[in-house]
């Protein structure tokens, strides 16, 4: 009831509107899960306790993009998005730059992936823990539900000032991306960060495939 949504406010803004502001017709909106205002853009991170590079891919040179932003969290629980890659290729361009990344992120960063369902989203993973990533760290992760319900989790954290942008030239890119979701022409960078906001917040997300 409206009492109990004054006590416990949902981290869902539309749910948070209808619940306090008594307003039923609100609608997902561009501005709603993530104003550039909530971000601090910052030189460097200080000590944090782990990393991931969350991966949302694609396999066209046309289309949507592929993306992999790595995250960071410290032990106090902040979180900072240290460095994102964005491009678009084929598949095995695809493979190529995340394996290339990979290696440059080092033995410290979690390369999470999400796998597709069915057999053939075993198969691709095995091949990635197997040949692609073999040896480095790696977790595949198989989320569900909409894209708008899974990014509650990163936006309540980017509401509350608790995530901050390392200085880059992909920040105007991601603040533009983060800003105009779910209306803007793409997504790929806001399904990492539902993604990685998720992993390293310590849910279980995802299963961890440790080096060969």
């Amino acid at each position: 009831d409206l009492e109990a949504g004054r006590l416990l406010p949902a981290p869902d803004p539309v749910r948070r509107a209808q619940l306090l502001g008594g307003d039923w017709t609100v609608k997902p909106a561009a501005g709603m899960y993530f104003k550039r205002a909530w971000f601090t853009i910052v030189d460097a991170p200080p000590v944090v306790a782990s990393r991931c590079r969350y991966w949302d891919r694609a396999s066209s040179p046309t289309g949507d993009w592929t993306v992999g932003a790595r995250w960071a969290r410290t032990p106090e629980g902040e979180f900072f998005v240290e460095h994102v890659v964005r491009f678009r290729g084929t598949p095995h361009e695809v493979q190529s730059v995340i394996k290339q990344t990979a290696v440059m992120d080092g033995p410290d960063v979690i390369q999470v992936l999400e796998q597709d369902p069915g057999q053939a989203g075993v198969a691709e993973m095995d091949h990635y823990a197997t040949a692609v990533l073999s040896g480095m760290p790696m977790a595949r992760t198989r989320p569900t539900g909409d894209k708008v319900v899974r990014a509650t989790v990163a936006s309540a954290q980017a509401e509350s000032h608790n995530v901050k942008l390392v200085r880059g030239e992909w920040n105007e890119s991601w603040l533009d991306e983060h800003e105009g979701f779910p209306e803007g022409d793409y997504d790929d960078q806001v399904d990492t960060s539902s993604g990685a906001a998720v992993f390293l917040g310590g849910d279980s997300f995802g299963e961890i495939v440790p080096p060969p």
